[in-house]
């Protein structure tokens, strides 16, 4: 039987990176894949020249490159411009400071054999060794998801997270009140993801799918910020399970579980954020309720 090769659309967001950019990018030209590919970039209101960047590289690259321009802010503006842009099968996210493994495409398409599968994510590794330890995810060991299983936050990262086109459209792609350029700073990848389990897609872990983040943190200060961004998405993801009544009890029970034994102002800090989450919605809350998470998708 002949190996399906998807078309892939791998989309990279980016803003004010003009210095980094071209030696990231330039790292995709070593990928080995037998099938169709296009890269897609997603200039994210950049004031420093990174669009003409962007530019230069999809000019001299040799490659599918298009480069493309979102003017509101945000990562999830930017990356749901970047699916409306693709035209693959597959759609996979990565960061402007990341490194593709030479296989990553080779790896993504051999997860997308089994069609039950809607989305999956793989390793980010740490790049620079005297980088903190953060926003990696170096476990080694396969790990599927059920549909409508609850996807913890970490698992999969939007560094290195792939799902089918299908499926990114049929729930509007990314909810634009969260990620970084937003208030909430994190979350967008761990609601997008929960929102497919809710809604019956199956997913997967797959360690061979690796990308190195060169995310370039070294400081206490650094870390300790970053960690706070993160409090913020968290929260604002589990308040968004907590007000679907289908979901209400598995994201109650499980932010419980992840805060037991959490400091008192990790618990302080989540809890003020998703409060601050709910009320940015309205008195009635219908600005939430009317997000695609909590439609009833079964019509």
């Amino acid at each position: 039987m002949e190996k399906y090769l998807p078309f892939i659309s791998v989309v990279i967001c980016t803003r004010n990176r003009s210095k980094q950019l071209y030696d990231a990018l330039s790292t995709f030209k070593r990928l080995s894949y037998s099938g169709p590919w296009e890269m897609v970039i997603v200039d994210n209101s950049s004031t420093d020249g990174t669009y003409e960047v962007a530019l230069n590289f999809a000019l001299d690259s040799g490659m599918n490159v298009r480069v493309i321009k979102e003017n509101r802010v945000g990562l999830s503006c930017a990356r749901n411009a970047g699916v409306n842009s693709t035209k693959g099968d597959i759609v996979a996210f990565t960061d402007d400071d990341c490194y593709p493994r030479k296989n990553y495409l080779s790896a993504i398409a051999d997860v997308f054999q089994d069609p039950s599968i809607d989305f999956c994510g793989g390793r980010v590794m740490l790049f620079d060794k005297n980088d903190r330890r953060v926003t990696i995810q170096e476990d080694k060991e396969i790990k599927l998801f059920g549909a409508g299983e609850f996807i913890p936050s970490g698992w999969i990262h939007g560094a290195n997270m792939i799902c089918r086109r299908n499926v990114l459209l049929k729930i509007n792609g990314f909810d634009e009140r969260l990620g970084a350029g937003t208030r909430f700073k994190s979350g967008e990848d761990t609601d997008l993801l929960r929102r497919l389990s809710f809604l019956g897609s199956k997913g997967r872990y797959s360690p061979e799918i690796c990308v190195f983040h060169h995310h370039g943190r070294k400081t206490d200060s650094e870390e300790i910020l970053l960690r706070k961004g993160y409090d913020r998405g968290i929260a604002a993801v589990m308040v968004k399970g907590i007000v679907n009544p289908n979901t209400r009890s598995i994201c109650l029970r499980n932010w419980y579980w992840s805060l037991r034994h959490a400091p008192l102002s990790r618990k302080l800090r989540q809890f003020y954020f998703g409060m601050l989450f709910w009320l940015s919605a309205g008195p009635t809350l219908n600005r939430i309720l009317r997000h695609p998470s909590f439609l009833d998708q079964k019509d």
